[in-house]
Order: C-alpha cells, then structure tokens, then sequence
C-alpha cells in the first residue's frame, strides 16, 4: 500500500512540475496560458467596447452617455492594468491607447464638448485601426490559428 502512495505522489510531483513549466515558458512564446488569458480578456473587452458604440442612435439620451463613459473608462483602467506576455507589449499599449480614446470621446460628450469628442473618437478609430493590424502581424509571425 505504501508503494501505491509513493507512485501517486511522484506522478503527482512530475505532473505539477510539467503544469508549473508550462505557466513559466510562456513569457516570449506568444502561446500558452498568459497569451491566452490576455487575448481572451482584451478580445472580450474590444467586443464590449463594439456593442457600446453599436449602441448609439440618434435618440441616446445624455444620461446613456455617461454610462457609456462609465463603462468605457472601467474597459481602460482594467487595460492598462493588465500584464501583457512580452510579445504581446506593443499590442497592450495600442489596446490601451484605444479605449482611452473611447473614454475620452464619451467623457467629452457627456460633457457637452462635442468637437473634442469627435476629434477622440477619430483617435480611437485610428488606433483600432493600428490594434487590429498589429494583431495580424503577430497572427502571421506567431502562426496563430485565427480562422472562426
């Protein structure tokens, strides 16, 4: 019986010392668990962030606005906050520089200024353009399987 114990608790030693490599090796892979988990969690927020603006109509309400500003500065903080894998850097600051423009263009609104509000709106744009475009690169360079 004591050697049925020993063998579980080897196999058990081997198999949280593989998971515990697996975690560690993904710091320059651009696959793995970190890269999965920061993907997942940006992509969830750029498709919030998508369903806010497909949100607007004519008929928003001022009051809509601001809770379109609430959300938009909550998606920023978060991104900014997050720790990227090494190879995903340049894609966080251009994640972070997008929904600080969305922000910032809801704020300016709220706020009554409406010219800042479309010129932030152009930068968020732009930068989404830059996101998604930097996103293909590392898609080609790091061969991610990105077809739905």
């Amino acid at each position: 019986m004591q050697r049925i114990a020993i063998r579980f608790f080897v196999i058990l030693v081997v198999l949280g010392g593989g998971w515990i490599a697996y975690q560690l090796s993904d710091v320059t892979t651009c696959s793995g668990p970190k890269a999965e988990s920061w993907a997942n969690a940006s992509l969830q927020r750029m498709d919030d962030s998508t369903n806010d603006m497909d949100s607007i109509t004519d008929y928003t309400t001022t009051g809509q606005y601001n809770a379109l500003e609430k959300r938009a500065k909550s998606r920023y903080i978060v991104q900014q906050n997050e720790t990227a894998p090494k190879c995903l850097k340049e894609l966080q600051t251009i994640s972070t520089d997008t929904f600080y423009y969305e922000w910032k263009a809801f704020e300016s609104f709220t706020d009554g200024y409406f010219d800042e509000s479309i010129e932030y709106l152009e930068k968020a744009i732009s930068s989404y353009e830059n996101m998604e475009r930097e996103f293909y690169q590392l898609a080609a360079k790091y061969k991610w399987d990105i077809s739905e």
